[in-house]
């Protein structure tokens, strides 16, 4: 856990980056050397860019940060400020620690010289000697598995193994501070399985990590604060939960919102964040996000319940449970509806969908109703938060064509427990029917599965 009472291993303060786009490279040659302003009669011609507009920040040593927004939102311009490779136009940047970035694949390593090579350039670099390098070296071999290629020049190399290079020396030697830029998801899914596992390590070893990702998963596996960038700006900031919440909702409604008469998909022009959506976001603990729809139908409720119909936040793999919504509407009548299901692992993966076939949903003088889908339980041990939708015309394979009447986004969390010692997200029963010999009776063991 973070020591609060420390000092801060990153402050920021009052923080502006200003970028100057210029109208020709010959207008920005002259002025970078200074001949703007011998040439007195000419100004130079240059719009100003902000990519960063007061930001103020305050990262507690072995805190997990992790930063989400848009593309141009500023956030690659934040960390390449936090590692020293840009100055601020304003404001002030205190950095406690030794910091290791991994911001662009391959970076700092030399195309031409071996794999070995430059494990061991960067490892002098970092201020390693004897027997510690040594072992830094044995450690990045192991976790490469680059075999021979060890010894051939990085040109040769394939993204993938950059990759892995990059980031086994960067995470050698035990920095202070890790920054991540996207890295992550470079590389095949065995490397990024040892990559997280290796980033835990460190993390547990009390050093303090910045995660910039476009992975919400990722953001939620890593994190233990979440910051949004947008135009330059902190929108928000707080618990990683609330804050994928909110950026989802907000990406959400750009694209549906994306393309205005008369203009191409994906030129029209960037919005504020509404304030409601900031408002109406809850805890993660039986709130959600609210991201609305076309009406009448709202989800009034959602939560977890046990055999007996009471909301439970744990329940044991096996014993029968349920996902329940409430249900109200604005006005009575009978309207076409499936109700959806999404249920997420605390990394944020989908563990499973469930929807309901489209019925008619009536409504009279009390404007509301139940709905509840129910198991025995196969669910392995884990957390879990849980999501619902309402829909007209749902298509899996399409969910954005049909008409969404109301989205409550992750609106429960409960956890399962298991007297397995294994984590399985999935534990099936041993009722099994079972075909072994002939072919052609497959389609009857479904039908006696069915009919049992």
């Amino acid at each position: 856990m973070p020591d609060h009472s420390a000092k801060p291993a990153i402050r920021l303060s009052g923080i502006h980056k200003d970028y100057r786009l210029y109208d020709s490279l010959s207008e920005q040659a002259l002025d970078v050397l200074g001949f703007s302003r011998i040439r007195f009669w000419r100004q130079a011609h240059y719009k100003t860019f902000k990519a960063l507009d007061g930001i103020d920040l305050e990262i507690k040593r072995g805190e997990r940060v992790g930063i989400v927004g848009r593309n141009g939102a500023g956030k690659t311009t934040l960390l390449k400020l936090m590692t020293g490779n840009f100055a601020p136009t304003a404001g002030t940047i205190e950095i406690d620690g030794a910091v290791q970035a991994l911001m662009q694949t391959g970076l700092g390593f030399h195309g031409e010289f071996t794999g070995m090579e430059n494990i061991r350039a960067s490892l002098v670099y970092n201020g390693l000697t004897d027997d510690a390098l040594e072992e830094a070296v044995a450690d990045i071999v192991d976790f490469c598995e680059l075999g021979d290629f060890i010894d051939q020049p990085v040109k040769t190399y394939s993204l993938g193994m950059r990759a892995r290079l990059q980031f086994a020396a960067a995470t050698a030697i035990k920095p202070d501070i890790v920054i991540i830029d996207e890295v992550l998801g470079a590389g095949d899914a065995y490397f990024a399985g040892k990559s997280v596992e290796r980033i835990k390590r460190l993390t547990h070893e009390d050093a303090t990590l910045l995660i910039v990702s476009h992975s919400m998963a990722q953001i939620l596996q890593f994190s233990t604060r979440a910051v949004w960038l947008d135009g330059g700006h902190i929108v928000s900031a707080g618990k990683p939960l609330d804050i994928v919440n909110q950026y989802e909702e907000f990406i959400y409604r750009l694209e549906q919102d994306r393309v205005v008469p008369g203009e191409s998909a994906g030129s029209g022009k960037l919005k504020e964040v509404p304030r409601w959506i900031l408002e109406k976001t809850g805890t993660g603990e039986g709130t959600g996000a609210d991201w609305g729809g076309d009406g009448p139908l709202h989800i009034d409720s959602l939560s977890v319940v046990d055999d007996n119909g009471s909301p439970v936040d744990t329940i044991n793999t096996g014993q029968p449970f349920g996902f329940v919504a409430t249900i109200s509407s604005e006005r009575s009548g009978s309207f076409p509806c499936s109700c959806l299901f999404v249920m997420y692992d605390d990394s944020g993966d989908v563990v499973t969908r469930i929807v309901e076939p489209e019925r008619s949903y009536a409504f009279d003088g009390a404007h509301h109703r139940i709905v509840a889908w129910v198991s025995d339980n196969p669910i392995g041990q884990g957390k879990y938060i849980l999501s619902a939708g309402l829909y007209h015309d749902y298509d899996p394979a399409l969910p954005t064509r049909g008409h969404r009447y109301h989205i409550l986004s992750r609106g429960y969390q409960f956890r399962v427990k298991s007297a397995r010692r294994d984590n399985s997200r999935i534990v099936l029963t041993p009722d099994w029917t079972w075909q072994t010999d002939e072919p052609d009776t497959i389609e009857n063991a479904f039908q006696a599965k069915t009919n049992g």
